[in-house]
């Protein structure tokens, strides 16, 4: 499941509105929080969010604001409207889980045909678009998906400096699943950027990368 997932969002929301008592605060609230997340949705350009979820989102909205109205469920029924929202998600998260299977025998079979056996690989989602997946693989000193690799340079004495001695880097060693880095020696000292290939490519700021300022090694 990716980290941010509309579907987490609209399904709960609509279910605790339609077991809302018939008041203007929390028809308030209902309405801007539905505003909000259609807003986020419907607001990224280009093929960003998949059209299905743009459709989703507004017929998700749509029934949150009739069944308030019409009284569907109201405060009596509210624990019924609550298990059908626990139901919808956890019958995406299901669907997910399938679909995520082939995905992560083709992402694991990709890695083994590049890099051998012992190649580590991962298909990660992506946000905006249920039931994609891009899959990501690595070697000992490559990191690559399809249409892109890079060297990971863990092996430069730098990096080791940083993984080994500074408290960031040896968080972001253990927070990072593919970790990769760039050495910067054109100042007076070296700053050394360690990043997660699974969110940030040749970034040096911004998440998933750290930057870590050393002084030269005598």
């Amino acid at each position: 499941m990716a980290i941010v997932d509309p579907v987490f969002w609209l399904a709960p929301l609509v279910a605790l509105l339609l077991g809302e008592r018939r008041h203007w605060r929390p028809a308030l609230v209902g309405l801007l929080t539905l505003g909000g997340v259609a807003w986020l949705v419907l607001s990224r350009g280009g093929d960003g969010v998949a059209g299905w979820l743009r459709l989703l989102t507004l017929t998700a909205c749509g029934l949150a604001v009739v069944g308030w109205v019409r009284h569907w469920f109201g405060v009596a029924g509210r624990r019924r409207a609550a298990g059908y929202g626990l139901l919808v998600l956890g019958l995406y998260v299901a669907a997910n889980a399938a679909a995520s299977v082939p995905a992560k025998a083709h992402a694991r079979d990709a890695a083994q045909r590049r890099f051998g056996p012992g190649a580590a690989w991962a298909a990660l989602t992506v946000i905006g678009r249920p039931f994609h997946w891009t899959p990501l693989y690595a070697s000992a000193d490559s990191v690559a998906e399809p249409g892109w690799a890079a060297a990971r340079h863990l092996d430069h004495p730098a990096v080791a400096r940083a993984v080994r001695d500074t408290p960031q880097g040896r968080a972001m060693a253990q927070f990072a699943r593919f970790l990769m880095a760039d050495v910067d020696s054109s100042g007076r000292g070296l700053v050394v950027y360690l990043r997660d290939a699974r969110y940030a490519r040749a970034a040096r700021e911004g998440w998933g990368v750290v930057a870590v300022r050393l002084d030269r090694a005598p």
